[in-house]
């Protein structure tokens, strides 16, 4: 099954766009793909900007904001059918708001990868608060996160929780 990997976090600026482009630079250039790219922030679209050319395919659609976030998914979803075909993997770098607009979609979005033969994984990039593991934690329960069957939480070392990380690890 081809990948569709999602970058997401809870807030800007936890590493959403990083972890997107270090996926682009190894599936492009370490592993010869063909990637497609989905930034999900149309007003930044720093992944596609950095990565577009040497990409099969990418796109911005703005997932960003939850009043359009059917409409949104609806795009996403419409595009990735559009390319899957194409291309070895897809690249999705969700939008800070994505706890509001992409998580509570988790199902509709399983469901049409699922149809496509495509495999969604996830990357969640958490900062060092009580915040970020209550976000972490709702996608990882509810959110897209459970729709994944590969999943790695990015998380400070040095942040102590409850036992959270163990437990997510622990999951089927």
């Amino acid at each position: 099954m081809k990948p569709v990997i999602f970058s997401h976090g809870e807030k800007g600026g936890v590493g959403k766009s990083t972890v997107a482009a270090l996926m682009c630079d190894a599936l492009i250039f370490r592993g010869d793909k063909r990637i497609a790219i989905v930034d999900g922030d149309a007003t930044t679209a720093d992944v596609t900007r950095r990565y577009g050319a040497h990409a099969a395919s990418s796109t911005a659609i703005g997932l960003a904001d939850p009043s359009e976030k059917e409409r949104a998914i609806n795009k996403l979803l419409d595009y990735i059918a559009q390319v899957h075909l194409d291309v070895d993997a897809i690249v999705v770098n969700l939008p800070a708001t994505a706890s509001e607009t992409v998580d509570p979609e988790a199902e509709v979005i399983r469901q049409t990868l699922e149809d496509l033969d495509l495999e969604p994984r996830i990357v969640y990039s958490a900062s060092n608060n009580t915040v970020a593991f209550d976000a972490l934690k709702s996608s990882f329960e509810y959110g897209l996160a459970v729709a994944c069957k590969k999943r790695l939480a990015l998380a400070p070392a040095f942040l102590r929780d409850d036992g959270l990380l163990e437990r997510l690890q622990s999951r089927p």
